[in-house]
């Protein structure tokens, strides 16, 4: 390959690697939007696998090619916000609803609780009230927690 072909290889390159960090840089959060940050958006592109693959194939292109490509460069964010978009509505969304008070570890915290009070014992209503008090819980989450603690346990495990 001539070594002009090798410049302008470099330039497309680095025009591509330009673009990318633009597109990148947009989609960071403004407190993101750092010179540490943007350089190491370059630095993770340049390290990409795929890397040689692209310089190969820059390089097998004719000079009119690769002037094509270089010329539809910069077209490339309006297509990246397209597939950006189109991936992005593919994502699994939120289950909505309320969130859940009751994490996995405070549950077996609670039940755990309520078994060492029933086993001292505390009758099955007032050791759930006293969990409750004691976990700032309404009585019913604690009876919640207590009655699925069988099947809970068993989907963790």
């Amino acid at each position: 390959m001539k070594p002009r072909s090798k410049s302008r290889i470099y330039k497309i390159e680095q025009e591509v690697e330009d673009l990318v960090t633009e597109i990148m840089n947009a989609l960071l959060p403004p407190e993101e939007r750092t010179p540490e940050r943007l350089d190491e958006i370059r630095d993770v592109w340049k390290q990409l696998p795929h890397t040689e693959q692209r310089r190969k194939f820059f390089e097998s292109l004719s000079p009119e090619e690769l002037e094509e490509k270089r010329q539809q460069l910069p077209s490339f964010p309006i297509v990246a916000r397209k597939v950006l978009k189109q991936t992005i509505k593919n994502l699994p969304h939120g289950r909505g609803g309320r969130p859940k008070i009751l994490t996995v570890e405070l549950r077996r915290t609670v039940c755990k609780y309520v078994g060492t009070l029933m086993g001292n014992g505390c009758d099955l209503p007032n050791a759930q009230k006293r969990a409750a008090a004691k976990h700032g819980l309404s009585v019913r989450s604690v009876q919640r927690a207590w009655a699925e603690r069988k099947t809970k346990e068993a989907s963790i495990i």
